[in-house]
């Protein structure tokens, strides 16, 4: 079974990883481990989430990689608000396209890494635009607001894809989603709406989220081998 661990921004990914995305991926014989990124170590206390700067990421994609050696490595960090230490930040926050920007940013980490087993992967622009695949799904989680639901369901549609939402302070998805539901909390609600929509209906509307996926599952056993390799 091929092991791809992948270092993310905070809990809710953390989760999102091993709960939404890993139990896909087991079919195809492969373990998805997530880990929040290392911010801090304090009194023996090592602390995770947080504050994302390209050089902490890295030390952390090289730690892990001197203790697993074997895995596939990849990453799952927010655009919206990504610092500027990042290689190829500067070209890419002049493309208009949110996904051209990902797309350069996530291009210049693998020539900076230079790992071949190394895939990264920039949201665009936060988790939170994968739970507006399907907008609706928000009325489980918060029976009885029907005109929450539909005002943020308008609110999607202006937009050709949940990624093109915009990185502003105010119109955000994460911010959209709270101005909403003022409970929301994505580790919570945000994982109970991922698992609902399913990994079906967030690559069907999430080009870019759906690409990540696919070059993951190129890496997986073909099924023709894991049949032979079962019968040995």
């Amino acid at each position: 079974m091929l092991r791809v661990n992948v270092v993310v921004e905070g809990q809710a990914e953390e989760q999102f990883v091993n709960r939404v995305m890993a139990p896909e991926f087991h079919e195809r014989q492969m373990f998805l481990f997530g880990r929040a990124l290392q911010t801090g170590r304090r009194g023996g206390m090592v602390y995770r989430g947080g504050a994302v700067t390209y050089q902490r990421l890295r030390k952390e994609l090289l730690r892990w990689l001197a203790d697993d050696r074997s895995a596939l490595r990849t990453t799952m960090i927010d655009l919206y608000r990504l610092a500027d230490d990042f290689p190829g930040y500067q070209a890419a926050m002049k493309l208009n396209n949110p996904v051209d920007r990902a797309l350069l940013l996530e291009t210049e980490m693998a020539k900076d890494m230079q790992m071949p087993s190394f895939l990264p992967y920039i949201q665009v622009h936060e988790f939170e635009a994968l739970l507006l695949a399907q907008p609706d799904k928000f009325s489980v989680e918060f029976p009885g607001q029907t005109a929450n639901v539909e005002r943020l369901r308008t609110a999607v549609a202006l937009f050709p894809t949940p990624e093109f939402i915009d990185d502003g302070p105010e119109t955000s998805s994460s911010k959209r989603i709270m101005r909403e539901f003022p409970k929301f909390r994505k580790t919570v609600q945000g994982i109970n709406i991922a698992r609902r929509i399913g990994m079906e209906g967030l690559r069907g509307r999430c080009a870019h989220f759906h690409e990540w996926v696919a070059k993951l599952e190129s890496h997986a056993t073909p099924p023709g081998e894991q049949l032979h390799s079962s019968t040995r």
